[in-house]
């Protein structure tokens, strides 16, 4: 047979949400385009026995979900054939750098979603992270009240911001596990109340935990966000997790600009890596340490910012 092999997948959208998928070949998200351009206001969702998440790659004989702001075509291409200057999919990236919170109802069943503020570029709205329709007769689902599988919010935002969550589950309790990244600069909470408002309580949640509720409490569950304002005086905070393997968060607070340098060093006194060095605005910070290349045992780090000197113990435990 002779022939030019066929390198694109086309298929029609219209304005509105749309089940698609290729025919011939797995399409990498990045390299699909449309026609016309940027008629697409989500990302592409796939859906499991666990819930929706957002896909990398589109695989022959799955459904994507996706949501088109005008009538066009999708075209899915092979990597290699591409146009150049694709843009490539920056959501996930995104993700990665969130706080999140997972809700599980205990029989496999879970969805993670995400918050924070704005990321790069086009990532400043959650508008791009408008969840599928909920499936039908599913058992479980999770879903901010707006839709959404992510809420952005101000970098210093007002206190008191509530998100509501919407829990839908046949089991009585449900677990909800939290993961808090950032310098600190933001409170975060859960609350958790009745579906008659007439009990309830505030959860402050940082770093990682979790918390079992009962699904009335889950029916009435919200994200609380608050920021902290500037710090009142310097401190350095343990680093998370401690043991640690192969890195680690250590938060620190700044009342006013500084030049601040962070040293590590090992049981013998000597200089092991210098962690940061120079001017930052007052504020709360984090900074990450990698230790891949330093052997197991107890380290200390010391941070000086101005007249202010704090030393702490990490241990690093391969």
């Amino acid at each position: 047979i002779i022939g030019v092999p066929d390198s694109t997948d086309t298929i029609g959208v219209e304005k509105r949400w749309n089940l698609i998928g290729p025919n011939s070949f797995t399409a990498p998200v990045g390299s699909i385009t449309t026609d016309p351009p940027s008629i697409l206001s989500t990302g592409f969702y796939a859906y499991d026995d666990t819930g929706y998440v957002l896909a990398t790659d589109l695989i022959p004989g799955r459904g994507y979900w996706t949501k088109a702001n005008n009538p066009g075509t999708l075209h899915f291409n092979v990597p290699s054939n591409a146009p150049a200057g694709t843009p490539k999919t920056s959501a996930r990236d995104y993700l990665a750098g969130a706080s999140s919170i997972v809700i599980e109802d205990g029989i496999g069943h879970y969805q993670t979603l995400y918050f924070g503020p704005p990321g790069p570029d086009e990532i400043s709205s959650a508008e791009t992270f408008e969840m599928p329709p909920v499936p039908p007769e599913a058992g479980f689902d999770a879903r901010f009240a707006s839709g959404r599988m992510v809420e952005i919010h101000d970098p210093r935002p007002e206190s008191g911001l509530s998100y509501p969550i919407r829990v839908m589950s046949w089991q009585p309790t449900v677990t909800v596990t939290w993961n808090i990244k950032g310098d600190g600069s933001v409170n975060y909470g859960l609350g958790s109340f009745s579906s008659d408002g007439s009990t309830g309580a505030i959860h402050v949640i940082e770093h990682r935990g979790s918390l079992v509720l009962s699904a009335d409490e889950a029916a009435g569950l919200r994200l609380i966000v608050g920021s902290r304002g500037l710090p009142q005086e310097f401190a350095l905070r343990q680093n998370y997790p401690n043991p640690f393997n192969p890195s680690t968060t250590v938060a620190y607070e700044l009342p006013r600009a500084e030049r601040v340098s962070m040293v590590l060093f090992n049981t013998l006194g000597e200089r092991v890596m210098t962690v940061l060095d120079g001017q930052q605005e007052a504020g709360y910070h984090a900074v990450t340490i990698s230790a891949e290349n330093l052997a197991s045992g107890v380290y200390y780090y010391r941070l000086t910012a101005g007249s202010f000197t704090s030393a702490r113990k990490m241990i690093l435990l391969r």
